[in-house]
């Protein structure tokens, strides 16, 4: 279990709490960002309530798919990142799994960037696409702050998710 955690990017002593999913143990790490599960033999119905919490990364044993491909492929399906919405009476919360990438780190962010493709980063430049590298989060805030919002609030301390808080407006 810690030799999955620490290849996974986290620190020991990130919490873990015990789970149990239809039956079978499901490890939740560092809030849900992360689940292991090292059952040997999985079902549809298991990894159906392991997506739910909507994790940025599962770990399952090959073994439990007990060579099954149908069942491997509809897990990786249900397991699909995405970007996610919430919508609170008082904010609105966006995230995303990837986490912060390359030079880009907890302790220079966000004044240090990284581009997983800069190939793409640069023909989206010379494309028009991006008028300059490293200014759309201070664009966002700036615009946030223009319009009375507080100061938007960025999630980016987990290695496996990337996340920011936007405030409705201050009233007059």
């Amino acid at each position: 279990m810690y030799e999955l955690l620490l290849k996974s990017g986290f620190e020991l002593a990130t919490p873990i709490e015990h789970l149990v999913l239809e039956g079978k143990t499901v490890f939740s790490i560092a809030g849900g960002v992360l689940l292991i599960c090292l059952e040997k033999q999985l079902t549809h119905d298991l990894l159906k309530a392991m997506a739910a919490l909507a994790p940025s990364r599962v770990i399952c044993l090959d073994e439990g798919f007990q060579d099954n491909d149908q069942l491997k492929t509809n897990a990786v399906q249900m397991m699909r990142s995405k970007i996610r919405f919430y919508e609170f009476a008082d904010r609105i919360e966006i995230s995303n799994t990837g986490g912060l990438y390359g030079a880009a780190r907890p302790d220079n962010f966000p004044h240090q960037n990284d581009y997983r493709n800069p190939v793409l980063a640069e023909a989206m430049k010379i494309l028009g696409y991006v008028n300059r590298f490293n200014r759309g989060i201070a664009t966002a805030k700036k615009a946030l702050l223009d319009n009375g919002n507080p100061e938007p609030v960025f999630k980016y301390d987990l290695p496996l998710q990337f996340g920011v808080t936007v405030c409705k407006k201050v009233s007059a």
